[in-house]
């Protein structure tokens, strides 16, 4: 079993409570990569496997069918000129961004495991609600633990917290990048302009301190879709999303 192919994820394994192992089917060819999912499986008993392919590889993405995955979403990542200005006039919501603190903590959490439903986990029907809404808190905990990412930022409107913007940053292929990791709105304050108005403070903060500035959604995720097309962004990279649960349940 070549050890490219299938690697442990240990952050997931243990929110999950059982092994979690990512499969990087480009690592092998498609007519090993069956054989080498059931041989693992078969060692695991209960485990839980992802992958992530380019759209445009279809054959891997039979293969992995083919070998016991399900797609469970289609993974857009949107760019942009770090240089460029959001394209947006809607100016209804005024909003104040600070680096997050201790003391924010306790907010910040509760609006990750309350205002996500178009994830991987969320969309993922092995998966229960309480555990994808779980993940994102975690995700958010590990940020202000220092443990993940760059920057946390806290989102306020009209005085109280409203939201959060989880920033990373990295370069591929040459290309420095920064990147939105995970972003969020309060449910009861969507649809008020402030998911506009974050992006707006993006662009500005991010100015000139990388290439591209980007962010990933699900093509399900209609609304952030259109946010993201909206303020100038335009689709960089499209994957496909599988899972296995072994057994069928993530319960």
């Amino acid at each position: 079993m070549s050890d490219q192919a299938i690697r442990p994820d240990a952050w997931l394994a243990a929110l999950f409570e059982r092994g979690v192992f990512r499969v990087d089917a480009a690592t092998t060819s498609n007519a090993r990569i069956g054989s080498l999912l059931e041989t693992h499986r078969r060692q695991q008993g209960r485990a839980f496997y992802y992958a992530k392919v380019d759209a445009a590889d279809v054959p891997t993405v039979a293969a992995l069918i083919a070998a016991g995955m399900t797609v469970v979403e289609v993974n857009v990542t949107f760019g942009i000129s770090s240089g460029g200005r959001a394209h947006d006039d809607d100016q209804r919501a005024a909003i104040a961004v600070t680096a997050a603190n201790a003391s924010e903590a306790d907010c910040l959490l509760n609006i990750a495991a309350t205002s996500f439903r178009y994830s991987r986990f969320h969309l993922d029907p092995l998966v229960p609600d309480a555990l994808a809404n779980r993940i994102k808190r975690e995700w958010v905990a590990s940020y202000l633990a220092n443990r993940r990412g760059e920057c946390l930022w806290t989102v306020r409107s009209e005085g109280r917290i409203a939201g959060f913007l989880a920033v990373t940053g990295g370069e591929d292929d040459g290309v420095r990048h920064k990147t939105i990791d995970l972003v969020a709105i309060a449910p009861e304050l969507q649809g008020r302009g402030i998911g506009r108005a974050v992006m707006r403070f993006f662009f500005r903060h991010y100015a000139g301190a990388c290439d591209r500035l980007r962010v990933g959604t699900q093509v399900a995720n209609v609304p952030s879709m259109r946010l993201y097309e909206g303020v100038g962004m335009r689709i960089e990279r499209a994957q496909y999303v599988l899972h296995l649960h072994v057994p069928e349940s993530a319960a």
